[in-house]
């Protein structure tokens, strides 16, 4: 099987499972149900941090590394850090539990987005902030998570994905950790698929195209669509080589350059 890894390659080694108690949940700041849950039971501890492991095929693994490398360089975004790691003989990532224990985090429900969407929500959001720039940080947050999940190819931007934390003043974006199968987007087509359609299937916004069609007009998403052609795919690479000590063959570099040239080609349709 092909590997990208090395014996420099610094793998985390997993060995101590953290058990599901209450105790345990309270540590990490998530709640019991979820925890004790068996596809949730993936928790160790190491070097008194909390880690969640995930088996993952090596494609995965460079996706989401890179996913995340340029989540934080060009969108400014708070992702969670993923770390080569092993249990056992089994290969994945791990990533670093973000929880505070004196913070309160949700995820997004009908209270807070009574319309399946962030896009819609955007107006019923302000009622629950006391202090605007927090408001506005958080739409701005939003907007680029909206492109960022366009140029990843994530298809399940809905608000039950979505974590938050809350301030004294309101609530801001958690780490994004919902990374599952980004960077498979299919050609596309722009004699057949607007770009509305595509935001629609790819962030599963249940929106007229009209609406859509005023929300593209917005400023800071304009902003945000362009930081897709910011994004430099070769340096992102390379930064990855070098951070993990790792070798991407050349196939899966051509891969990653393909489905940045789509994404840039589609920005570039709009003629923001």
């Amino acid at each position: 099987m092909e590997t990208i890894f090395n014996e420099q390659t610094p793998f985390l080694k997993l060995e101590e499972k953290v058990l599901p108690t209450l105790e345990n949940a309270s540590k990490i700041n998530i709640d019991m149900y979820t925890f004790s849950r068996e596809k949730y039971q993936n928790w160790y501890l190491f070097h008194e941090r909390y880690f969640y492991f995930k088996t993952l095929p090596i494609f995965e693994i460079l996706s989401y590394l890179l996913a995340e490398k340029i989540g934080t360089t060009y969108f400014s975004l708070p992702i969670v850090h993923f770390i080569p790691a092993k249990v056992l003989d089994s290969v994945g990532l791990a990533s670093l539990n973000f929880r505070k224990e004196e913070k309160c985090y949700f995820y997004g429900s009908m209270d807070y987005f009574p319309f399946l969407d962030p896009v819609s929500a955007f107006s019923f959001l302000k009622n629950f902030f006391h202090k605007e720039e927090l408001y506005y940080k958080l739409t701005n947050d939003l907007l680029r998570l909206i492109a960022y999940h366009i140029y990843i190819g994530l298809k399940d931007l809905i608000s039950a994905n979505l974590l938050f934390q809350k301030e004294t003043d309101g609530f801001s974006l958690a780490p994004v950790y919902d990374l599952d199968k980004c960077f498979r987007t299919a050609p596309i087509d722009f004699t057949t698929t607007s770009f509305y359609y595509y935001v629609s299937v790819m962030c599963n916004f249940y929106l007229p195209s009209e609406r859509l069609d005023m929300f593209n007009k917005h400023f800071s998403f304009q902003n945000a669509l362009k930081i897709i052609l910011d994004v430099d795919m070769e340096t992102s690479l390379s930064a990855i080589e070098k951070e993990y000590n790792v070798s991407i063959p050349e196939m899966y570099k051509e891969y990653y350059r393909n489905q940045d040239k789509m994404k840039k080609d589609l920005v570039r349709h709009l003629h923001l």
